[in-house]
């Protein structure tokens, strides 16, 4: 990692030059001027300029150690000495230096000063092992940290003669460790990290952060235009990365509203205009990474910082897989997204390109996860949301075939975990299992994958990115059809509202007969709308009101629900969306049932609703199956679900277990589940969640409780309307 160090140099003594008289009528030459004063203990002086050095910070590791030295009383941190109008000098060397006098001629490892002090700020600024002699004819340091103190000497002999010289002796700051704040900030002004999304490509580990919820994926970042994005070599983990300094092996780009002007991209190649100071870290742990960046920019000075924690998984090493003892390398992969779900296959085999030549070879692994999985270390004994293991192959296949949420795992394995990250070019994965034998079956995957090709009908362009179109719904009007397409693979209309984005176009019945219509000229009712969910841009043009946008749509009823759907615009905002589709339709249903149940059971419908406020402190919502259930007593009689909530909590923001048990709780067949019942030793289920809101006599309700052990399943349950209000 980088450090920073400002120390304090001696100034320098200057004899005025005299000349001998020659004759009485010449002036007498001038005597020896006043020595100009010279740096003391904890001090730092040039040319009789003299500073006292009031505020130390060290930071090192295992291979650098850094200090910052200023005259500026109270400095504590990193930031603070980095903050615009602090002067400091920088030292970083290599360990091996430190704790004796170095020699600048015959220096034998790495080391930098930088000088920020505003002394000799013409003759010197920056240097290092290789670039002294530009701007020194001599010089040497001495850097020393014990736990306690930290002492720092100096003396470098400008070309010009001058000497700038420094020494401290005493305590120091120092931070040893980035703590997240998931947050970041810009001129005073602070967002929330919301999203986080670590992955390794090559040499290189990435970071995206977004102020945005819900972004899962590289594409998820990308696609919003609201992110940050750290970029780390491997090599250079662990360490303060002054930008400044290093010249190779990191990049900062940031996407977002907050202080993009200021500073957007900023690389080895572009600092120089976009900041005048600045640091990044990347602390990894087994599975975990903290990124911490400051920047001054130069806007002004203001300061750019932040810090963040997201999962990490780290590769396990070559393309192969192995099981007691044998190693198999892994030579195909296959990708594929389907029915919300992400799917790779993995085969030793060469060439295979298809999922039908993967089927046909009977020789591959499967790992499948939930898209909110994605980048996560899972562990298989504990994960609730859907995960599966399959093992076709023909090493271990008579100990461990499956491994997923329908297997008994305590009954096959002692432990297990996968993880799987996915970008437009390249698949990770990793997975490990033991067996209760305590054999282990593992194996990871960095590498290109093949995938299904986009099919000609059904096919989505947004800005020229060309993507499958996944979910179509339909809406029927008494004057005309809607369409929804979008390239989420979603299941219900409802999940629209999620998607990253989606496009709609209703068109009147009397164009349901392929004609070619250019939206510019035509009088006959269309709507076009591009809705984004994680940027919120809406555009919606109409006939009549298209707002610049140009281009033409048709539409040919094939048979009921099934329609050919052909559209190219440009103009759409900022943006050129065309598509094509072919086929069938779903219906489009926005409409939630009321009703709860365990996961893969029938859904139990709620016909009755109550809300018990007699208690001011907490009240009792009851649902049951019943009609016409109207007090207390007769809900207790019908096997009611209760959800219990602290009436401030009625925010429509979903209260966890996390919250104590009076605040929020669910009763189910009769158990109690909070957060007593779902943490210590012996936990009836993996959490749950209330989210409320009550107008009056109308609530709408949605409630969990996660993997409930005895069922093996999630409870849910949805409600929204009309309750009986017992004060």
């Amino acid at each position: 990692m980088k450090k920073t160090f400002t120390l304090f140099f001696a100034a320098l003594f200057l004899t005025a030059a005299g000349f001998t008289a020659c004759s009485d009528d010449k002036p007498e030459p001038p005597g020896p001027g006043p020595e100009k004063p010279v740096a003391g203990e904890n001090e730092y002086g040039y040319d009789g300029q003299i500073e006292k050095i009031q505020s130390v910070y060290v930071l090192s590791n295992d291979s650098e150690t850094a200090v910052l030295l200023s005259p500026q009383a109270g400095l504590k941190t990193y930031q603070e000495f980095l903050a615009d109008g602090v002067k400091y000098i920088h030292f970083q060397v290599d360990n091996s230096l430190t704790g004796k006098t170095v020699d600048l001629k015959s220096a034998s490892a790495n080391f930098m000063v930088d000088n920020r002090t505003g002394l000799a700020a013409s003759e010197l600024t920056r240097f290092d092992q290789t670039s002294w002699s530009s701007e020194l004819s001599e010089g040497s340091f001495r850097i020393a940290v014990s736990e306690k103190e930290a002492e720092v000497s100096f003396a470098f002999t400008l070309l010009s003669g001058n000497v700038f010289q420094g020494k401290y002796k005493g305590a120091y700051a120092t931070e040893s460790k980035p703590v997240a704040t998931d947050s970041y900030s810009f001129d005073g002004t602070k967002a929330e990290l919301k999203s986080v999304l670590v992955m390794t490509l090559g040499n290189m580990i990435y970071m995206y952060m977004s102020p945005q919820e819900g972004l899962l994926t590289q594409g998820d970042f990308s696609s919003s235009d609201n992110y940050l994005l750290l970029g780390i070599d491997q090599s250079m983990t662990g360490r303060d990365i002054d930008v400044t300094a290093v010249d190779d092996g990191w990049a900062f780009y940031n996407m977002t509203a907050l202080g993009r002007d200021a500073l957007e991209t900023l690389d080895p190649f572009t600092w120089e205009d976009v900041v005048s100071a600045g640091m990044m870290r990347l602390d990894l742990t087994e599975d975990s990474a903290t990124a911490l960046f400051t920047f001054t920019t130069l806007d002004g000075g203001k300061i750019f910082s932040g810090n963040c924690t997201g999962d990490y998984v780290a590769p396990l090493g070559d393309n192969s897989y192995s099981f007691d003892g044998e190693t198999v390398d892994l030579k195909s992969a296959f990708y594929l997204e389907q029915a919300g779900m992400k799917y790779l296959y993995l085969s030793p085999e060469e060439g295979l390109t298809t999922l039908d030549q993967f089927a046909d070879s009977n020789n591959y692994l499967l790992i499948a996860i939930d898209p909110s999985l994605e980048g996560e270390r899972v562990d298989v004994m504990t994960a609730t949301d859907y995960f599966a293991f399959y093992n076709m192959s023909k090493l271990g296949a008579s100990e461990l075939i499956a491994v997923d949420l329908d297997t008994d795992l305590p009954a096959l394995l002692s432990s297990g975990e996968l993880s799987l990250l996915v970008t437009t070019s390249r698949a990770q994965a990793t997975f490990s299992f033991t067996l209760l034998s305590g054999k282990v079956f593992e194996g990871s995957y960095s590498g290109p994958y093949a995938k299904k090709e986009i099919s000609d009908d059904a096919v989505i362009y947004l800005d020229g990115e060309e993507k499958q179109i996944n979910a179509a719904f339909y809406e029927e009007t008494a004057n005309g059809v809607a369409f929804y397409f979008t390239p989420a693979a979603i299941e219900s209309a409802v999940e629209l509202e999620d998607v990253i984005y989606y496009v709609r176009l209703y068109v009147s019945n009397q164009l349901l007969n392929q004609e070619e219509v250019e939206i510019e000229t035509t009088n006959r009712p269309f709507e076009f709308t591009y809705v984004n969910n994680m940027t919120g841009e809406t555009v919606m043009i109409e006939n009549g009101d298209t707002q610049g946008a140009s281009g033409y749509f048709s539409v040919m009823e094939l048979d009921p629900g099934s329609y050919l759907v052909d559209f190219d615009m440009e103009g759409i905002g900022d943006h050129m969306i065309a598509g094509f589709y072919e086929g069938d339709f779903m219906v489009y249903d926005t409409t939630i049932p009321n009703q709860y149940g365990l996961a893969g059971e029938t859904p139990t419908p709620i016909r009755s609703a109550l809300i018990d406020k007699s208690d001011p402190a907490r009240y009792g919502l009851y649902f049951c199956s019943r009609e016409g259930v109207a007090s207390v007593e007769a809900m207790e009689a019908a096997d009611p679900v209760i959800c219990y909530l602290t009436p401030s909590l009625f925010t429509g923001n979903p209260i966890g277990f996390s919250f104590a048990p009076d605040d929020v709780s669910i009763v189910y067949e009769g158990v109690t589940y909070d957060r007593n019942s779902t943490t210590g030793d012996n936990p009836l289920a993996n959490g749950g969640n209330v989210a409320a809101t009550l107008n009056g006599t109308t609530a709408t309700v949605d409630f969990n409780v996660y993997f409930i052990n005895s069922y093996e399943a999630t409870l849910s349950g949805h409600y929204s309307g009309e309750v009986v209000v017992v004060e």
